[in-house]
């Protein structure tokens, strides 16, 4: 069953379309992985589906209803959160406060401990820099805390723009494992990532964005062994 079903969408900037009536489906319980070189349209895609970006034409329908141009805080609300790239993170506030504005970021009733307790057991390294301001955090840990802070959100679909993006690589199989093991507690998940390689062997299905287009489509399987995405983004074989 189809949680996200985008048709035709179509997003402008400045009069010129950085998507270009792009159609793509993300299904309940999946990893579904965007790729693609800088510039194809992968953020700009992400941005529009959470309403930080309004769509010239097209639909973005999520459980069954439709949401492009709602407001963004309303799109939060129905229970879709985006990670952005470059962490985004309030630096001069404490770990603890950053996951606390994730938690208020979507009306809910309740205390956000239990959701807090989910944080520290994917990410126990935030548990012990609590108090520590987050600009004083490794690249490793602003990452895990930029990942916590939507998980206090309590998503239905988590979208995750380019997640390993600057991490040593150890870090970045750390992340990765993480984000499957996000996805098996229930969460579905849209991935953006330049890291092709790595994004293809955990998605279940993926698409290939070129300069606003879907090139590509098919399961991250299929797509790691083709031939076009192996020279394309693969670095050849």
């Amino acid at each position: 069953m189809s949680l996200l079903r985008v048709e035709n969408l179509v997003t402008k900037y400045g009069g010129i379309p950085a998507i270009k009536g792009i159609s793509f489906e993300v299904r309940e319980g999946e990893i579904v992985a965007l790729i693609g070189a800088n510039g194809a349209g992968k953020s700009t895609t992400l941005m529009t589906i959470s309403g930080a970006l309004k769509p010239s034409s097209g639909k973005i329908i999520f459980d069954g209803k439709e949401i492009q141009g709602m407001p963004s805080h309303e799109i939060a609300n129905l229970g879709i959160m985006q990670c952005p790239e470059g962490r985004r993170l309030f630096s001069s506030m404490t770990v603890e406060e950053n996951l606390l504005l994730g938690y208020y970021s979507r009306r809910r009733e309740g205390k956000p401990g239990e959701a807090m307790q989910r944080v520290f057991k994917l990410f126990p390294r935030l548990e012990e820099r609590l108090h520590q301001a987050a600009g004083t955090l490794s690249g490793g840990e602003r990452q895990m805390l930029a990942i916590g802070r939507a998980l206090m959100a309590k998503p239905r679909l988590l979208m995750l723009d380019e997640p390993s993006l600057g991490l040593a690589p150890k870090l970045v199989e750390t992340v990765l494992d993480t984000i499957k093991q996000i996805r098996d507690e229930g969460v579905t998940i849209l991935l953006v990532e330049q890291n092709a390689r790595a994004a293809l062997s955990m998605a279940d299905r993926a698409y290939a964005l070129e300069v606003g287009n879907i090139t590509l489509e098919g399961t991250g399987q299929e797509l790691l062994h083709d031939e076009r995405v192996i020279k394309a983004y693969l670095g050849g074989r």
